[in-house]
């Protein structure tokens, strides 16, 4: 006979596997603040890099007018609100990179939970067969045996010894 809770289980088990699972199982190698850390050093890098591209784009299509004005250029204030944008921009990124994966590592540690909690269910239907179906059925019922035991054998039952 088939068991549907168990069947529904192993079912939705395996779904989570082959979908969410693969972006939550290697989340849960990290710690909270492991993870958080990791995403915003990758975070800071990446936007760093994009931030000088993007000033080596801006300096190369504007590379024509800038040597033209080089001379009359306030050199230290451009510098500075250079910095100014890249800190704002910074301070932007690094805040909504720790929002963001905060909520992403919350929510990913919430499904592995219930993913462990549905796998501990699965076992434990396993182990309630496996112990039904060692010795006697699911209808074992100690108190009927007693009762069969004196009806067939007029009361006398194996833990007592008679004398002849």
């Amino acid at each position: 006979m088939l068991n549907e809770e168990k069947i529904r289980l192993m079912t939705k088990l395996a779904l989570y596997e082959q979908k969410e699972g693969k972006k939550d199982f290697p989340l849960s190698k990290y710690y909270r603040t492991d993870y958080l850390a990791l995403k915003m050093i990758n975070s800071a890098i990446v936007m760093s890099l994009g931030y000088i591209i993007l000033l080596a784009v801006i300096v190369l299509i504007n590379v024509e007018k800038l040597l033209s004005e080089l001379v009359n250029m306030d050199l230290p204030a451009i510098g500075r609100n250079i910095l100014i944008a890249y800190i704002i921009l910074f301070v932007v990124n690094m805040t909504a990179t720790y929002f963001i994966e905060s909520y992403r590592f919350k929510k990913s540690r919430g499904n592995l939970n219930q993913y462990n909690g549905e796998l501990k269910e699965l076992h434990m239907i396993y182990k309630k067969e496996e112990n039904t179906n060692s010795f006697f059925d699911d209808s074992f019922d100690m108190e009927n045996l007693e009762k069969a035991d004196m009806a067939e054998f007029g009361g006398i039952n194996d833990d007592k010894i008679i004398d002849d």
